[in-house]
């Protein structure tokens, strides 16, 4: 087989496999049914800028801010479920907290609607049954976007570096208190 044929071969095998990638379950579900998170492929001016508001946050309190480790989708209002969003993590041993989402709204009317409604919701019983009994909630307006983290002292390794995580991120734009 010839270096240019070869290659053909190689990169016939890698369209198949994208293609096959591609095909299955209906285009924004997970074969159930289920809505998947709605990553965006670029970033709206308005979610880069408190991108950047909460990696400053966490960078000026010593943390690294990372891609998820996996994918993530916290529990919300069924009003979030199809919002486009920005998910980012802080880098720490505990690979199932750290997660910050960021909401992507049309203005900030309904950024404040809808921080509201994720408060209510993770507050209310049937919002906490996916979070550990002593997870803390922040949810934020900052313009059109919602900021939403939580942590558990409790599960994390380092409780104490948690909640600094934690209040770095409650530290950017207008808070919406949850109320158990």
């Amino acid at each position: 087989m010839s270096g240019r044929s070869g290659f053909s071969v190689i990169l016939g095998l890698m369209c198949t496999l994208l293609l096959g990638a591609c095909g299955g379950a209906q285009p924004g579900t997970g074969g159930g049914g289920q809505p998947l998170p709605t990553p965006q492929q670029s970033v709206a001016p308005a979610v880069q800028g408190t991108v950047s508001l909460v990696t400053s946050a966490l960078v000026g309190a010593g943390f690294q801010v990372i891609p998820p480790v996996a994918p993530y989708r916290p529990s919300e209002p069924a009003s979030l479920t199809q919002t486009p969003r920005v998910v980012l993590q802080v880098a720490s041993p505990d690979a199932d907290q750290g997660y910050v989402v960021i909401y992507d709204l049309p203005s900030t009317s309904a950024a404040s609607v809808a921080a509201a409604d994720l408060a209510r919701y993770v507050g209310s019983g049937f919002g906490q049954t996916n979070f550990p009994t002593d997870a803390q909630f922040s949810v934020a307006q900052v313009g059109t976007t919602v900021v939403f983290t939580w942590y558990s002292g409790a599960r994390a390794d380092d409780a104490a570096r948690a909640r600094e995580a934690f209040d770095a991120v409650a530290s950017v734009g207008q808070q919406f208190p949850v109320t158990k």
